[in-house]
């Protein structure tokens, strides 16, 4: 796996006390694949302008495997780190959410408005879990463990990689809890690389 190169900021002291709690944003910005729609024509059918269109979706999303896609006809949003935060200016994500069961799912709405949805690969997850307890670990002894890592990501357009003990009472609902991936098996079949957007 490659690292993703965090900037670690920790404001606490690490006295008895003060806050366990470790904050891991990483930045996942978006790739959006626009899609002409083809119009009928005397020689072909509308069955046929469909399939050529869903053959052209198939092969973008094949063309980035691993990604998290959402589609928005006619474009496709793609996560490119295997994460995204995004917002459609709905309520009921539901129909976009079917087949990232098994993902790192959360929803939130922000003070400015507007309810979001964040997914996240759980193999990835955890794998910037795992980083972030090193990092966390060069800058706390072993007594100021975290007892919580909160994850966020950030799909916004200057998003960086951070790691800290303590965030803006406005970004608080823009992550969720991951700490319990630290107590599941490293074991994956699968591992996807990490990079910095």
């Amino acid at each position: 796996m490659s690292t993703i190169a965090f900037q670690a900021t920790f404001a606490r002291s690490a006295d008895a006390g003060t806050s366990k709690t470790c904050y891991v944003s990483f930045a996942s910005v978006p790739e959006i694949v626009t899609f002409d729609v083809p119009k009928t024509t005397a020689s072909t059918t509308a069955d046929e302008v469909v399939n050529a269109l869903f053959a052209r979706i198939d092969a973008a999303r094949a063309a980035r495997p691993g990604q998290i896609s959402i589609s928005v006809p006619p474009q496709l949003i793609f996560s490119r780190n295997y994460g995204i935060t995004f917002s459609l200016g709905i309520d009921d994500y539901s129909d976009y959410l079917k087949e990232y069961q098994e993902e790192c799912i959360h929803q939130f709405g922000k003070p400015s408005g507007g309810t979001f949805i964040t997914i996240v690969r759980k193999s990835m997850a955890q794998q910037l879990v795992q980083q972030a307890l090193q990092l966390w670990g060069m800058h706390h002894d072993e007594s100021h463990r975290p007892t919580r890592i909160m994850m966020r990501c950030d799909s916004t357009p200057h998003a960086q990689a951070t790691i800290t003990d303590a965030i803006h009472d406005a970004d608080a609902p823009c992550y969720f809890d991951v700490t319990a991936l630290c107590e599941e098996s490293t074991t994956r079949t699968e591992t996807h690389p990490v990079s910095t957007v």
